[in-house]
């Protein structure tokens, strides 16, 4: 990543890029960006909340192990509208 720029002002398709190049830095800017709205996508399907919460450290942990899967440029927060 080039000197001075902030995981928070590279697109999700940079992040994957830099997740796939091992940066936990990008893993974390992710969650950060996608937790709030995940949560609440969950929540809509899954009354209890605890229960709510492992789907979505678990979603978290795909994502975090099958990142080199992920080649082509998409959206995944419209998949949650």
């Amino acid at each position: 990543m080039a000197a001075g720029i902030k995981n928070k002002d590279l697109d999700d398709e940079t992040l994957a890029r830099e997740m796939r190049a091992g940066s936990h830095g990008a893993f974390e800017e992710i969650m950060r960006r996608y937790k709030a709205r995940l949560y609440a996508f969950i929540c809509r399907y899954v009354t209890d909340r605890e229960e709510a919460y492992d789907l979505l450290q678990e979603t978290f942990v795909s994502i975090y192990e099958k990142i080199h899967l992920y080649y082509g440029v998409h959206k995944a927060y419209e998949d949650l509208k």
